[in-house]
């Protein structure tokens, strides 16, 4: 008999091996975080219009030859953290479209739609992203129809906030506007 009931905590190894042999569905939405198997929402229309909108704007507005732009894919923290972030801007490197998974230290921009998942993208993934050392972390909050930029990650916090409505100026002094981030309500 177990006096205290024992958590099991899985490595990124541990997840991978059991999509190989089948234990989790290559298509179940998932995210390995502080070892915890996460099931993540199914994205919604809106979710997806929002990232489908940013991906085209950085497409036409940041030159591709230094960056790469990676959607939806999973991103290892550590040896026990590997969450699916949104929307990624990483300093390219021909290895990252060949062999090699994009790492911490090669993103420029992280980025996070958020409606339902607000609590978590801004308490449980902020911290994450913050102590893996994401330089910039946005959360897109659909909710509120603002954008909000986190920089100077120390420990597992940003030290620098912006809350932005309006325009702003995003990487390489690019100005991207609410027009260019969220879908039109209808």
């Amino acid at each position: 008999m177990i006096p205290v009931p024992v958590r099991h905590r899985f490595s990124v190894d541990d997840l991978l091996l059991m999509e190989e042999s089948g234990v989790l569905s290559p298509d179940q939405r998932i995210e390995l975080i502080d070892g915890e198997i996460i099931d993540i929402s199914p994205i919604n229309q809106p979710h997806a219009a929002c990232v489908r909108k940013l991906i085209r704007f950085f497409q036409q507005h940041l030159p591709l030859d230094q960056y790469i732009l990676d959607a939806q894919n999973p991103l290892q923290l550590t040896e026990h953290t590997l969450p699916q972030p949104d929307l990624i801007i990483a300093h390219y490197r021909s290895e990252l479209l060949t062999e090699e998974h994009i790492q911490p230290t090669d993103v420029t921009l992280l980025i996070e739609v958020s409606d339902a998942t607000y609590s978590y993208d801004r308490n449980k993934k902020y911290a994450q992203y913050a102590s893996a050392g994401i330089p910039i972390y946005w959360i897109v909050n659909l909710n509120k129809q603002r954008v909000e930029v986190y920089s100077q990650p120390e420990g597992n916090q940003y030290l620098r906030e912006e809350i932005h409505q309006k325009a702003f100026n995003v990487l390489e002094g690019i100005t991207i506007s609410p027009s260019d981030i969220f879908p039109k309500k209808g």
